[in-house]
């Protein structure tokens, strides 16, 4: 409402034009309640903004928490767990120089999702990463690249990573309910995949020149 009657002022070319188009929306009240939806705009964002901040508070205390817990029961256990702590920045390095001196990361969300970038480029990008959530009672499996809407319907994207969060996913149902049936079929899926990659079968992304149902062919024909 404010930019359109602004608009018009600037098309107005007097002032007695700016006079008589204000005036009858001054005593119509359409810039007081335009000011008004203005101001109400601003207070849902700071609110907005507010608990975004608090979420963000919140969870760096979790992960403290979580850190301090593991650390109070490493002093009072005979675990075999090494613990130690790193700024991000620090860690960053460290990954990049020696990625096996590493096993579990702990971190808050917004340091995880840029770290979990960071290794894909150690392994061969994103197209080949897998991803888990595990919770107490559900767990979701996917690709870490997401849905990459940009190469959608294109038969550029790599499928590996997909096959390989359907692998975990199959391991944690046979880890979960004893079913072997799924056990066997992560198996013979891994088997194959790993077959196509050892015969060169690669998508672009790693250096091949197949496209997505060309190497989901290759991964089919080596499924035993």
């Amino acid at each position: 409402m404010i930019e359109r009657i602004i608009a018009n002022i600037h098309e107005s070319r007097t002032l007695a034009q700016t006079r008589d188009l204000l005036l009858p929306r001054l005593m119509s009240g359409e810039l007081r309640v335009a000011e008004a939806e203005k101001k109400t705009s601003m207070r849902l964002q700071a609110v907005i903004e507010g608990l975004e901040q608090r979420e963000a508070e919140l969870e760096q205390k979790l992960t403290r928490m979580q850190l301090d817990y593991t650390e109070r029961r490493q002093g009072q256990e005979d675990l075999e767990i090494e613990l130690e702590t790193l700024i991000i920045d620090a860690g960053c390095m460290r990954l990049v120089q020696d990625p096996s001196r590493f096993d579990v990361l702990l971190m808050e969300n917004l340091y995880g999702d840029v770290v979990s970038d960071l290794c894909a480029g150690l392994v061969g990008g994103l197209g080949v990463v897998p991803g888990a959530n595990l919770g107490d009672e559900r767990a979701v499996f996917e690709a870490v690249h997401g849905s990459a809407p940009d190469i959608a319907g294109t038969n550029a994207a790599n499928p590996l990573a997909l096959l390989m969060s359907a692998v975990m996913m199959l391991n944690h149902l046979a880890e979960t309910r004893g079913d072997d049936a799924c056990r066997q079929s992560a198996e013979r899926i891994k088997r194959a995949y790993d077959a196509a990659l050892g015969d060169g079968a690669r998508t672009g992304d790693i250096g091949g020149d197949l496209g997505t149902r060309e190497f989901a062919q290759a991964v089919i024909e080596r499924l035993s």
